[in-house]
């Protein structure tokens, strides 16, 4: 989409610093965005152990009350039986948000630990680089006309294995009008294990961009003559899981109908070849909820 503003800036804001932490929230680039701090400074997490896996982007700011014991600000999820799909799921009952963290948890029939992401359709173009150092990162979409907030709690795991999002180191993100932003956590966090200690860093990102309203996604299968053999067309809750494709489709038109910021009706194009080896081609259309945040339905292309 166009671009709103190209007014850059950036924002660094220290949450604490000891010799075994260090945690940071970080907003880069967009106009018109604010961040604020929801709590105060406690015992760090990381500090005891515990490491950053993420996020919980809740829409509302959650209580915090000063006063308490660290641990009575923290708000632990509950694991639920693997779904149909055998995807193992934490939820934080109750507090409606965008979950977005990584979640270590053990192998059946081993002693050993994987790591499964935990987030839903409103996340796209998820990426993580595990090794030593966990780095997370995905891409938020917000409507053009959004100018809410957005509250990010960090999501912790204890070395127990149990997974908590803590209230003290919340921040607000407002935005408005803005090109797009960065929003990240960062940990350090030192484990001591007898006479050796190691350090390891813990990075959570989420990108946040703004896209067209869109009403509708045309899909357009075209011949080797540039001519139309069949149309298909997607909408928010008509969304098929597959489109099989004609025998004499060369390559797929998508039109992306939908407004723009200034509330002017546009189209966005692109064109889709098809795999030589015939392999199936996803593409993610992306609809507004009734929040002003894009989810992603994924429709198949099937030879």
């Amino acid at each position: 989409m166009k671009a709103m503003n190209r007014r850059s800036w950036t924002v660094l804001r220290a949450i604490a610093l000891t010799s075994a932490v260090l945690l940071t929230g970080i907003l880069l680039g967009g106009c018109q965005l604010a961040i604020e701090g929801l709590g105060g400074i406690e015992a760090d997490p990381a500090a005891m152990g515990d490491q950053l896996r993420g996020f919980y982007i809740t829409f509302s700011r959650l209580p915090y009350d000063p006063v308490k014991a660290p641990d009575a600000n923290r708000i632990y999820a509950v694991e639920k039986e693997a779904d149909v799909e055998e995807k193992t799921r934490f939820e934080f009952e109750g507090i409606e948000g965008i979950p977005f963290f990584l979640a270590a948890v053990p192998v059946k029939g081993s002693d050993e630990s994987c790591l499964v992401t935990i987030c839903d359709n409103h996340i796209s173009d998820v990426h993580m680089n595990i090794g030593n150092d966990m780095e997370l990162t995905g891409r938020l979409y917000l409507s053009p006309g959004f100018s809410g907030r957005l509250y990010f709690y960090p999501v912790f795991q204890k070395q127990d294995g149990r997974i908590y999002l803590d209230l003290a180191r919340g921040e607000a993100v407002g935005a408005s009008n803005a090109d797009s932003a960065r929003y990240a956590f960062e940990a350090r966090t030192t484990i001591t294990e007898g006479s050796n200690k190691q350090e390891i860093s813990s990075k959570a990102e989420v990108i946040i961009e703004y896209l067209n309203l869109l009403d509708r996604v045309v899909f357009k299968e075209m011949n080797s003559l540039d001519e139309v053999v069949a149309v298909t067309e997607v909408t928010k809750g008509q969304t098929p899981e597959a489109v099989y494709l004609k025998e004499d489709t060369a390559y797929i038109l998508v039109e992306e109908h939908g407004t723009d910021y200034k509330g002017e009706m546009a189209i966005v194009r692109s064109l889709l070849e098809r795999d030589a080896l015939n392999r199936d081609i996803r593409f993610l259309c992306r609809f507004m909820d009734d929040k002003g945040i894009a989810e992603g339905y994924e429709v198949r292309l099937i030879h």
